[in-house]
This record gives structure tokens, C-alpha cells and sequence, in this order.
């Protein structure tokens, strides 16, 4: 199923681990944040996040909010990551 419109409103609307895969588009207002972290709870262990943001994330921050990073590129403005959830056990 794909969504489209607000990304804070549709992921506060997802079951926890209910998620294959999860795409992030700016602009977040200062958000990203707490969008990942949603993100993190919404995808399945072993899910994956696309984030597109105006600043590389560091591997630490990912962590906290429970993401790891597994492929990173800057194309002009834009930093891509792909991102994990990692598969407990």
C-alpha cells in the first residue's frame, strides 16, 4: 500500500512493526528527528527507511533513534540515506 500527504500524520497512524519499507521527503520543519524515530517503530525488524534530507546523518544519531545506516550518497543539495532497522537477536 503506498501513502501520500503528511509524513508526522501517517506515521503516528501505523501500527508498530506494520511496515516494509518507509520513504522521508522533506521539508520535515525541524522534524526529521521525530520522524525517524516513528519511522524506526513503524518498519518491521529488518525494515527500511529512505531518508532524503538537507544533512548527512551520523551512524550514532541513527542508532538512538533505532535505525542503522546502510547506504549514504549527496546528490547536489541532497543527502540519501538508506536505512535499517536492525533484526533483533
Amino acid at each position: 500500500q503506498v501513502q501520500k500527504g503528511d509524513a508526522m500524520m501517517a506515521l503516528q497512524r501505523l501500527a508498530p512493526g506494520s511496515m516494509d519499507v518507509i520513504f522521508l521527503d522533506p521539508p520535515f520543519d525541524g522534524r526529521i528527528l521525530k520522524a525517524l524515530q516513528a519511522s524506526a517503530q513503524a518498519v518491521v525488524p529488518g525494515g527500511w527507511v529512505y531518508l532524503e534530507a538537507p544533512v548527512a546523518w551520523q551512524a550514532e544519531a541513527l542508532a538512538a533513534c533505532g535505525l542503522q545506516p546502510v547506504k549514504y550518497m549527496k546528490a547536489g543539495a541532497v543527502h540519501a540515506h538508506l536505512l535499517q532497522r536492525p533484526v533483533e537477536g
